[in-house]
């Protein structure tokens, strides 16, 4: 069935729940990805579009009002043929709804949310390389990612006045979060995952300083692999991960390798916690997404 996405490889699933008119709309050729928030829920969105609505999207993605679902694609429409959300962009956008509470301008996408849109936006530009990696310019040069309101309300994506995906909270996420994610070709990184791993690092100073006077010989792979064991049970791969690392996270890692070596050379233990909580911060704020996208890829 052409324009169906296989969602297998989705973070958190995916299936399709197709509207009667999913593949006999006009056809298009897909030059832009844009992202909205659809006040409600995915099943209530579809019966909107099923029974009283002409309008339609490509996609939905769960939240937690889904529970167990939080971050679940379902595909409305074949991503070849048109759907009458996007005003102009109905004949080149490829449209994704997301779920929330019915308030998105101050509820955020979930983690398992923007995992899933990270996902979803990766997969269309594979497969549809008509799509740019880059932020949607404008109405006249509108190729790329966008997202509902980007180029304004009303606009030539919407006739209305509406604040779609959300605005402050969603708009910013969108712009931190997934638009970085997209032009770098990579998955985003949630804070928990990033505090988790800045835990590890401080948990691997203060086990140093328990026990001193063991011998020093910690190399940058061993100590990243202590750093990030609770990310995963997969040793091998995360030495893999970090083996992949930039030269500017190799170089960070490699200092704190040799500020945990200073425990033994007689540092004052005082110094080296306030070192390495300086250092742990510096490293979050420095790790490439790659590094850290391939460490997400064992949990």
């Amino acid at each position: 069935m052409t324009g169906l996405l296989d969602l297998a490889g989705s973070p958190h699933g995916g299936g399709y729940m197709l509207l009667p008119e999913w593949d006999n709309q006009p056809l298009i050729t897909a030059r832009t990805i844009i992202d909205h928030s659809q006040v409600g829920s995915t099943d209530g969105t579809f019966l909107l579009f099923r029974d009283r609505s002409n309008l339609e999207s490509h996609f939905s993605v769960r939240g937690r009002r889904s529970g167990a679902r939080d971050g679940r694609i379902e595909q409305f429409c074949s991503i070849d043929r048109e759907a009458d959300a996007n005003l102009d962009a109905n004949r080149y956008g490829v449209s994704i709804e997301t779920e929330d509470d019915g308030d998105p301008n101050n509820q955020p996408w979930t983690t398992a949310q923007l995992e899933s849109l990270a996902w979803l936006h990766e997969r269309l530009i594979q497969l549809r390389p008509t799509i740019p990696r880059r932020r949607s310019r404008s109405c006249a040069d509108p190729a790329g990612l966008g997202c509902h309101t980007l180029h304004g309300a009303p606009s030539c994506w919407t006739p209305a006045a509406k604040t779609c995906p959300g605005r402050p909270v969603r708009f910013r996420q969108w712009e931190d979060v997934l638009l970085p994610a997209f032009l770098e070709g990579t998955m985003p990184i949630p804070d928990a995952d990033l505090d988790r791993f800045e835990a590890r690092v401080r948990s691997a100073i203060d086990n140093r300083l328990s026990s001193p006077g063991t011998a020093a010989r910690i190399g940058v792979l061993e100590l990243a692999t202590r750093a990030v064991a609770s990310l995963s049970d997969d040793e091998a791969k995360i030495v893999a991960a970090v083996e992949a690392a930039s030269q500017e996270t190799i170089a960070g890692l490699a200092n704190l390798a040799g500020l945990i070596q200073a425990v033994d050379a007689g540092m004052d233990p005082d110094e080296v916690r306030a070192a390495a909580a300086q250092m742990a911060e510096e490293l979050k704020a420095v790790l490439p997404s790659a590094f850290l996208a391939a460490l997400k890829e064992t949990l």
